[in-house]
């Protein structure tokens, strides 16, 4: 069988000195149960696939990983856990993996740059354009690592299954990006957020539905 990284030169983007995240001796927690949930959604998954994929979870250092209830976003990485929406599980298992692992991309990416490596975007110390269109490529990297995970997965378990996974940032204007980089700029000055934590547990609250109001849509997976 082969391994989910073996010649992978993609991996090579994100595999580094890993920052102390989660001790790789440490389990990931909610993971059991993360796997169970998507088994019950498509229950035709080989044993060995379920087993893969909990490998790259595992790999990936993300502390804790778990389907929860999300409004205007699939996803978000945050630096102690995963979250994927529970609706993804409704949708196809090619869809449902490319949005986890877009997710744990974004793991490997904290793991690889730090975890306030998007922080700047997120503040007024570069123009909202640029930061966009950094944004951008930051997703289009992690959409381009699940589609390939996706495929790895597919090609060694499921090769008569159908694929239908494009990656869906690279057909998001960058105007769009940029306009809501600016209502989540405004939110961090209002609220005088100063880390990469706060503002990301804000955007967290804000997808859960915790905040007063009514959400901003934005159905796309999220940092």
């Amino acid at each position: 069988m082969q391994s989910f990284f073996d010649d992978s030169k993609l991996l090579k983007e994100y595999k580094s000195i890993y920052e102390a995240r989660r001790n790789s001796s440490e389990g990931v927690k909610g993971l059991n149960v993360f796997l169970s949930q998507l088994y019950k959604a498509h229950s035709y998954i080989p044993a060995d696939m379920i087993l893969d994929v909990k490998d790259f979870i595992e790999q990936s250092l993300c502390p804790e990983i778990v389907f929860e209830p999300l409004r205007g976003a699939l996803g978000i990485s945050l630096s102690d856990k995963c979250v994927v929406s529970l609706s993804v599980l409704q949708g196809s298992l090619d869809y449902c993996l490319y949005v986890i692992f877009h997710e744990l991309a974004h793991q490997y990416q904290y793991s690889k740059h730090g975890e306030n490596f998007v922080e700047e975007l997120y503040k007024d110390q570069i123009p909202v354009i640029d930061a966009a269109k950094t944004l951008i490529k930051v997703e289009v990297t992690a959409d381009r690592y699940a589609i390939n995970k996706v495929k790895q997965l597919f090609q060694n378990y499921l090769p008569d299954k159908p694929l239908r996974l494009n990656s869906i940032y690279k057909k998001v204007p960058v105007n769009f990006i940029a306009q809501h980089l600016q209502k989540i700029r405004d939110r961090v000055k209002l609220l005088k957020l100063t880390n990469i934590d706060d503002i990301n547990q804000t955007i967290y609250n804000d997808v859960k539905g915790h905040l007063q109001g009514p959400s901003e849509e934005f159905t796309l997976t999220n940092c």
